[in-house]
């Protein structure tokens, strides 16, 4: 039965790593090193961004979920700080971050003729810029990630997308008709399992844990070992 309908993640994905900390902290020293940034609120961001960090660094590991880090980082970083100084700070972050993405995977789902979405917790605007710049920015139908938002006079990570993938997919595909029966998804972590067991397809990212890659393939999903190899699977189920 051919993949009709393909779904994938997106950091550590079709971008090399888990890269969302190094947005965050792009955007944090911007904001620190702005002459616009009052003196008392430069030291708070300066203690934030170390906060952070660690809070990536746990949530890499699976410990805890984007809500933490999406509180503290809306009320200490973004909330006196207006959406286009947020939009130019992930503008310079998108510079460094280009060459991370994974090109010829997206070259690969650009080839398979499919109706293709993405479901991720990343940033919406980074995620869309990115796609860009490696010339893929109409490729995907639908992308389903945490929006930018104006708040007040400032600006906050609206937190949409989280532990709750399989419930958004399962929403998704009843709203769309996409027959879950006929539909692909590609993922790395423990975020993304919900949709692997709703769908025919789960395929495991070329980036994921060997742990996570060992787990499923016993469980019989697709690890893509290079691109020119899942472009054959694709092709072929």
């Amino acid at each position: 039965m051919p993949v009709e309908f393909l779904g994938s993640d997106w950091d550590g994905t079709l971008i090399v790593d888990k890269d969302v900390g190094k947005l965050w902290k792009r955007v944090g020293f911007d904001l620190l090193k702005s002459s616009e940034t009052p003196s008392l609120k430069r030291v708070e961001l300066g203690i934030t961004v170390v906060q952070l960090y660690a809070l990536s660094l746990l949530y890499k590991r699976g410990l805890i979920g984007y809500d933490r880090v999406y509180g503290i980082y809306n009320r200490r970083v973004l909330s006196d700080a207006p959406v286009d100084v947020i939009a130019a700070s992930i503008d310079k972050y998108i510079e460094k971050a280009v060459h991370r993405v994974d090109v010829e995977t997206i070259r690969a789902i650009q080839n398979h003729d499919c109706k293709r979405f993405i479901l991720s917790a990343g940033v919406d605007y980074a995620i869309r810029r990115l796609l860009e710049r490696v010339d893929a920015a109409q490729l995907f139908s639908y992308i389903m990630a945490n929006p930018l938002v104006a708040s007040g006079n400032g600006s906050r990570f609206e937190l949409r997308v989280n532990r709750n993938k399989g419930e958004i997919l399962q929403r998704f595909a009843q709203e769309r008709g996409y027959d879950l029966g006929r539909t692909g998804y590609a993922g790395d972590s423990e975020d993304d399992e919900p949709c692997f067991r709703m769908v025919r397809y789960p395929i495991v990212s070329r980036f994921a844990p060997e742990s996570f890659k060992e787990k499923w393939a016993r469980e019989g999903a697709y690890v893509i070992e290079n691109a020119a190899d899942f472009s054959r699977f694709l092709a072929k189920a």
